[in-house]
């Protein structure tokens, strides 16, 4: 395409395609900022020059214009157009500072630009006129100033162009506003040249200027296109844009960044508050990442822990590089990625993986790993073990033909997954000591893009014990056919089928039992075998819910050839996966039992009616009311209408025929040793009962009473009670019984009613022991407080009853013991331990005294309660005092006694050690003829210095006994101690030069 044919296509894409282009927002938005900024500029130029053009005509430096509307009507055209004309521009100043602010839309800023250019021309034009003139030379900069503040499209600025050339030719001289019939002058033809050439030169100018602010449009649409793709790239990577300046020491990002770093976006970072973000084990390698490539321009990239401002911890994936800019200058420019779900992810894999070779290791079963030519690659210790292998290792270096029990097997380790089997299969393995093992051998093919199997993974389960425990579940099904057959009761085995539970077989003892052949009944419904013979159906719907329940229950009734019989039926079901489900029905005879229940129920009748009597006896509070409840439970309970009771005081009495509710009174008994009554009641007194199955055979006097037979039950230590009736025979062994259990409740009882007495007569005679008493005693609770107190505590504490009554006794000492050490604490769960103690009491009135507390656990009413008791030990530890205060003086005395013995020991050994370590050494010197140098008379000056120290000592002595004697009397003197350390200096100087010590002694020359 030549040069001709591209400006064509220019030309025709700029004025008829820029329509097409606008139709994208982002470029109308972006023109639209232009028709802002420029409507914004030119509308405060041109009210900034209508309000100086006023003041200049205000005060005469101008054009004289009256500003005032009487003043503008009598002046001439020229002074009202020049004042219309100021207004005009004023006002469209105005419009559009508010159509700038209001930031209306690309249309609207064009049509105040249309409406501004014709505007201006009709003005102009129309002064124009009234003058003899065009007014052209107004309208053109007008349309200029509108063409290039409001960015039009060129073929809308030649349409503005042939607006205002219509305007010039309807309004201007000569124009059809003013002629009839208008005439194209040559003044007319030469202003719409002028007009239509303007407009040609305004319309290539704007055409430059749109394509200037179209192609503005367009670069700033992109940028911002990027820009937003930026972002949401950076949104969804979760990286952050970062550029530090190390001139300025200021660090700028990205939103992103920001947000990354829970910044809020206004927030401004340097270099040590961007590395303060970082903990301290990353911020110095980031640090010396920085410092390198500022120096060295070397990147740098690395992952690193970084708090944000909101106190979360993430990791980052922090890029830098050095920039050089135009100036010279060096910037970092770098992005921040969040790695943080990464590397949580990362975490959790290795954590997956972990567990994953954790499990791999600690399973029991063998994995391994097979490949075609490689043979085994991969196994873990459970399966290095199975074959009696210590390590994996091991194995691995071995030809898994080796591992397999028969070597004819064509590798049952591959094969089994090769095969693509859904059911794994057993393997007889050789151990390394020649032993075998069945091995269940399960595995998974992998194989490559070619479809050819690249390896096996596998499982080997040992299943040795397995096939032993089937064994010996074969067994155990023999020996359960063998128990099934010879079981005492009648059992039945069923099966369930489509069409409901048959039976499988009976058990010798069910054909005994019922009569029925095993071979005939095969196959038959169970519910005509088992269920009730009237209606056999009935047990259809149990027999099912039997199978689902797994067992139940039930009694039924079966006819035998011994006649008609009660059985419980029990019945089981057995569900085995993959196999038939299986049910028994056992019967056992319960015939006996039953009727044995019917009669352990009569007892259990007389039974409770005996527990609920004895609560009525045990609440009876006098002997007479013990009575009257035995007579009421022998005659309701028991049915014997001859009953009565003989306590202690009441007359000697034999059964009655008397009513039921009636006190039975029997006649005198004799008193002649061959009575029988009397036998009776001495039997009883030894605690034997009585009984006479007929009395008409005995010599008991009946006084005409129809009593056939009697029983004579003995209230231990207490009575007697006696039972009759008038038919012969005997009485119950249980009825017995249970009377005599209630007798003993009745002389549980009747002891009862006597200990309370006893106890009332010793309730007073303690209440006159605790009132009297010459010692404080109180009664306390299991938290110590006082509950009751004698007179003598109250005297002693110096407070009434009352004031004592709730108040911790411990509380009333001068030093409470802690709670958790508090005596109360161990006597409280105590029954006979006591503690005896020492406390300092505080009376009432603030003063204390010692006192001996002995407290004593005691089970009161209801709780455990502790007696207290308070003596007053004042006297006595003060006697105590005393005594230890001199035992004390004593052993000082004896203390101080041993260390005088001590220093007299040392002040003797001393003296008398210099005397005669001098005394040696003028015996060395006599007997040697060459020790003439020896200074033998300075040892005998230091001989008698010593004794005569010895002698100060023993004298000292002497003085120390008179003084203790009070026989001397003390007369203080000084003592020169430079003289004292210097004798005592020469005494060791001997000595000390015999065992190579230098003693030597600095003195002052005074005295002191």
């Amino acid at each position: 395409m030549d040069s001709a044919d591209a400006s064509e296509t220019a030309l025709w894409r700029l004025f008829f395609v820029s329509r097409t282009q606008e139709q994208d927002l982002d470029v109308r938005s972006i023109l639209a900022d232009i028709l802002h900024t420029g409507l914004r500029q030119c509308g405060a130029i041109g009210l900034v020059g209508s309000l100086l053009y006023v003041g200049l005509s205000v005060f005469g430096l101008g054009y004289e214009v009256h500003w005032t509307y009487r003043a503008v009507l009598s002046t001439g055209l020229d002074h009202q157009f020049v004042v219309v004309g100021t207004l005009i521009v004023a006002a469209l100043s105005v419009i559009g500072l508010v159509l700038a602010q209001m930031e209306c839309s690309l249309r609207m800023g064009r049509l105040f630009g249309l409406s501004a250019v014709l505007l201006s021309a009709t003005v102009a034009t129309f002064e124009g006129a009234l003058r003899g003139t065009f007014g052209t030379e107004y309208v053109i900069p007008m349309y200029l100033v509108i063409v290039a503040i409001v960015p039009f499209r060129p073929m809308q600025v030649l349409g503005i162009g042939g607006s205002v050339a219509i305007v010039v030719y309807a309004l201007g001289p000569s124009g059809l506003v003013w002629e009839a019939s208008p005439m194209l002058t040559a003044e007319m033809a030469r202003h719409l040249a002028f007009v239509a050439g303007s407009s040609v030169l305004i319309t290539g100018a704007s055409a430059a200027l749109y394509r200037r602010h179209r192609t503005f449009a367009l670069t700033q649409a992109s940028l911002q296109k990027n820009r937003d793709l930026l972002q949401r790239v950076q949104s969804v990577a979760q990286v952050g844009g970062w550029e530090y300046n190390p001139e300025a020491d200021e660090l700028e990002g990205t939103e992103e960044l920001y947000r990354i770093l829970d910044l809020p976006p206004d927030a401004t970072l340097d270099h040590e508050a961007g590395l303060a973000l970082y903990p301290p084990e990353a911020r110095a390698e980031l640090a010396a990442a920085i410092d390198r490539c500022l120096q060295a321009k070397e990147s740098f990239s690395l992952e690193a822990p970084v708090d944000t401002a909101g106190g979360d911890r993430r990791w980052v994936h922090v890029r830098g590089t050095a920039h050089e800019r135009h100036d010279g200058t060096v910037q970092l420019l770098g992005t921040l990625q969040d790695l943080t779900e990464r590397h949580e992810m990362e975490v959790q894999l290795r954590t997956r993986e972990q567990l994953l070779r954790s499990v791999t290791e600690n399973v029991n079963d063998g994995i391994y790993r097979i490949a075609p030519d490689e043979g085994l690659v991969h196994a873990n210790k459970a399966f290095a073990r199975m074959f009696g292998y210590e390590s994996a290792d091991e194995v691995l270096d071995l030809d898994p033909a080796d591992l397999y029990a028969r070597s004819e097997e064509p590798s049952p380790l591959f094969r089994a997954a090769e095969a693509e089997s859904t059911d794994a299969r057993e393997v007889e393995f050789r151990q390394t000591d020649g032993s075998t093992f069945t091995g269940l051998l399960d595995g998974t093919v992998v194989r490559d893009e070619t479809g050819a199997v690249k390896y096996v993974d596998g499982v080997v389960t040992d299943i040795t014990d397995l096939k032993e425990r089937e064994q010996d579940l074969q067994r155990e099904r023999d020996r359960f056919e063998t128990l099934f057959q010879n079981l005492p009761t009648p059992v039945v085995q069923c099966v369930l089928t489509d069409g409901g539970a048959r039976v499988w077989t009976i058990n010798r003892e069910f054909e005994k039992v019922f009569g029925h052949d095993a071979s005939s009944v095969r196959g038959e419904s169970i519910c005509a075998l088992i269920g009730p013979e009237e209606n056999p159906s009935a047990m259809a719907e149990t027999i099912q819910r039997a199978f689902e329940k797994e067992t139940f229950h039930t009694e039924v009734k079966r006819q035998t050839p011994d006649g008609a019989r009660t059985f419980q039926l029990h019945f089981a079901a057995r569900h085995q996966e993959g196999q038939r489900t299986e049910g028994y029905a056992m019967f056992v005879d319960v015939t006996e039992r039953k009727e044995r229940e019917l009669a352990l129920r009569e007892r259990e009748l007389k039974t409770e009616a005996l527990y609920t009597a004895t609560e009525h006896l045990l609440r009876a509070e006098d002997e007479e009311m013990v009575a009257e409840r035995i007579e009421d439970l022998v005659r309701k309970t028991f049915d014997y209408p001859h009953n009565s009771v003989r306590l202690p005081g009441d007359t000697p009495s034999v059964p009655a025929r008397v009513p039921p509710d009636t006190r039975i009174s029997l006649s005198d008994l004799e008193s002649s040793v061959e009575n029988p009554v009397e036998q009776i009641l001495h039997a009883c007194h030894s605690g034997k009962t009585v009984v006479a199955d007929d009395l008409r055979d005995t010599n008991v006097p009946l006084n005409g009473s129809d009593l056939r037979t009697a029983a004579f039950l003995p209230i231990a230590g207490h009575g007697l009670l006696s039972i009759g009736r008038e038919d012969a025979g005997d009485i119950s062994e249980f009825d017995l019984r249970l009377l005599e259990i209630f007798s003993t409740h009745a002389s549980v009882v009747l002891d009862r009613i006597d200990q309370e007495q006893d106890l009332r007569r010793n309730e007073q005679r303690f209440r006159g022991i605790f009132e009297n008493a010459g010692i404080g005693i109180a009664l306390l609770d299991e938290d110590g407080h006082v509950l009751e107190s004698n007179p003598a505590l109250q005297r002693m504490l110096a407070r009434d009853a009352e004031a004592l009554r709730g108040r911790s006794l411990e509380a009333m000492t001068q030093e409470a013991p802690p709670a958790d050490e508090s005596p109360l604490e161990h006597l409280a769960g105590q029954s006979e331990e006591c503690t005896d103690l020492e406390r300092q009491f505080v009376r009432g009135e603030g003063t204390t005294f010692w006192g001996s507390l002995t407290l004593s656990p005691y089970e009161g009413p209801g709780e455990t309660q502790i007696i207290g008791m308070v003596e007053d030990i004042d006297d006595r530890k003060r006697q105590k005092e005393q005594l230890k205060a001199a035992k004390e003086k004593a052993e000082e005395m004896n203390r101080l006694k041993s260390a005088f013995l001590a220093n007299m020991s040392h002040e003797i050994r001393t003296p008398l050690t210099s005397i005669l370590g001098f005394a040696d050494a003028i015996g060395d010197a006599a007997s040697d003829p060459d020790s003439r140098e020896t200074p033998i008379e300075e040892f005998a000056h230091y001989i008698s210095k010593s004794g005569t120290r010895l002698l100060e000592t023993l004298d000292s002595v002497l003085d120390l006994s008179q003084l203790e004697a009070g026989s001397m009397t003390l007369s203080p003197e000084s003592v020169e101690l430079t003289e004292e350390v210097r004798d005592t200096v020469d005494l060791l100087e001997q000595r000390a030069e015999d065992a190579g010590v230098t003693l030597q002694a600095d003195l002052p020359d005074s005295p002191v």
